[in-house]
């Protein structure tokens, strides 16, 4: 079933990367994730999975991760604020029935009130659409998170692309600190194309990395 979902000047959706389709015009710069999360990945201490997918046992790719990296192989989770997987889940179940506005809920709370502003009377170009979407692997190190999944999507203009594969990019064999800047850079490009998502944890809540104008 396909997922529909209108995209103002401002944000949109697809989600961090490419789910959420990140329309940055008129977004201030800055990423602003607010305390409880820095900007960097430490590269150590063991993160939980709270209420992502059920573990198993390691893709061969996970080790050139880096130590304290928790890898979640693909599954199903619970939507919400408890995981990374759970965050991206809940964005696509919004797009639906969501609007911009709302899905300005699973960014850090200090960049919603930029995000409501920038989505605030934006005329819709949709309708975009996003087919088949899964969660694939997830990576966590300490704070910082990247979300893989599978899915088709297409812009309103035509176009479009795919992802089959849940571990794709995961298994370059490129360690966390090096995915997770290229992750955002991806984030904050005008390409069109599938990329990791990037979540934060501030406090004891996930959120999608906020995009940056800059």
């Amino acid at each position: 079933m396909a997922r529909r979902y209108r995209a103002g000047r401002g944000f949109g959706v697809a989600a961090c990367g490419a789910v959420m389709l990140l329309w940055l015009t008129g977004c201030g710069s800055g990423s602003g994730i607010g305390p409880g999360a820095s900007h960097s990945p430490t590269g150590s201490g063991s993160a939980s999975a709270s209420g992502s997918q059920t573990s198993g046992s390691e893709p061969s790719w996970a080790a050139a991760l880096g130590p304290g990296v928790t890898v979640v192989p693909p599954g199903t989770t619970p939507p919400g604020h408890e995981s990374p997987g759970g965050v991206m889940q809940a964005v696509a179940n919004e797009v639906d029935t969501g609007t911009p506005e709302q899905l300005c809920a699973y960014f850090p709370p200090s960049y919603q009130p930029q995000c409501r502003q920038a989505e605030a009377g934006q005329p819709g170009e949709g309708p975009n659409t996003m087919q088949h979407f899964a969660l694939g692997y997830v990576a966590i190190d300490g704070g910082h998170a990247l979300v893989g999944y599978t899915a088709t999507s297409c812009l309103s203009s035509g176009r479009c692309y795919t992802n089959s594969d849940p571990a794709a990019i995961f298994d370059s064999g490129k360690p966390f600190a090096t995915l997770w800047p290229e992750a955002i850079a991806s984030e904050n490009s005008s390409t069109y194309g599938y990329g990791l998502s990037p979540c934060v944890k501030v406090g004891s809540d996930w959120y999608l990395y906020p995009p940056s104008s800059s």
